[in-house]
């Protein structure tokens, strides 16, 4: 399998740790932020770049951090109205969570939505995973936490719904639907079914498939029997009517992380194909996000390079190759 590695960003300083990169394709171009900093859930702010699909960078730039709360993840969404949102996941010395706000992306940068993402019942979240329109509304996949919600006593994955991208409506608890504890997760729809691939806090991982009604049509759990254990950050996508995801992954307690993409089949929700995209055996990296730029498969993703720094990477495949 060939591939080709571009370095889009190289950390260095201060600025040593660059991670959890994503994506949006925005008036033909592919619109990039990430996370820098000192460490892992430390200090720092969020660093983007625009570029064309063939990797040329256009512009780049800092959003800054201005309010001295830890910034973590960055998820890139696209709204109904074409508008690109940013949404941080902001915490407070000791890592608790602050709550999730939105940054919408201008010709002058990332300005600053007041507020954090709140539901019509009060309640609060603090790590976006996702989001899509679908069948006239959109979806996001966000997380609760107890202290952000005073009644709340685990955290959750909720999938909210919203006509406007401003007033959110809480739908559907994951981890009640799939029985187990959750983390990260990712969706796409094949007409009316919504599949949700999502990220477990035991050795293991779930898809779900749900109707525009909430009710669950299928679901199943992938577990070491289907090389799947240790999952980060899924990100699942549709192509010529067939489903994928790509995740970081360990398929045992003992292997190494490697950056992994699977070929779904929507119907039975079996893994149909396991391609390994890459094992550079990093001590930390792979949440990834790919895009399609003809037969070119692109995958955007970080992986730690040496002396605790990291890079946000480009990497390309043939697709003819893969799927």
């Amino acid at each position: 399998m060939k591939k080709e590695t571009i370095i889009l960003s190289s950390g260095d300083g201060n600025n040593r740790y660059c991670a959890f990169p994503s994506i949006v394709e925005t008036n033909g171009h592919i619109l990039c932020a990430w996370k820098q900093g000192s460490g892992h859930a430390s200090s720092g702010d969020a660093a983007y770049l625009e570029m064309t699909p063939d990797g040329d960078v256009l512009c780049s730039g800092v959003i800054p951090n201005t309010d001295g709360a830890i910034w973590q993840n960055t998820e890139l969404i696209l709204t109904q109205d074409g508008s690109a949102i940013c949404w941080i996941d902001k915490q407070n010395v000791n890592n608790k969570r602050l709550g999730a706000q939105a940054y919408r992306y201008t010709s002058a940068g990332f300005e600053a939505i007041p507020g954090v993402l709140t539901d019509t019942e009060g309640k609060r979240y603090g790590y976006v995973f996702d989001g899509t329109a679908w069948k006239g509304k959109y979806y996001l996949l966000a997380m609760t936490f107890p202290e952000l919600d005073l009644a709340g006593e685990r955290k959750t994955v909720e999938l909210l719904s919203s006509d406007d991208c401003r007033i959110w409506h809480d739908e559907f608890c994951l981890d009640d639907a799939c029985g187990l504890p959750l983390n990260e997760s990712s969706f796409a729809a094949i007409g009316d079914t919504l599949f949700i691939l999502c990220r477990s806090y035991r050795p293991e991982a779930a898809l779900i498939a749900i109707d525009c009604g909430m009710n669950v049509l299928q679901k199943t759990v992938y577990g070491e029997e289907n090389g799947i254990l240790w999952i980060g950050r899924p990100k699942l996508f549709v192509k010529d009517g067939g489903l994928y995801g790509i995740m970081r992954n360990h398929r045992s307690d003992n292997s190494p992380m490697e950056l992994a993409l699977l070929h779904i089949d929507p119907e039975t929700l079996s893994i149909m194909r396991y391609n390994v995209l890459d094992d550079d055996k990093p001590a930390d990296g792979y949440y990834a996000e790919p895009y399609f730029n003809g037969a070119s498969f692109n995958v955007v993703t970080y992986r730690i390079s040496g002396q605790d720094s990291s890079d946000i990477l480009l990497l390309r495949y043939d697709w003819e190759e893969l799927k």
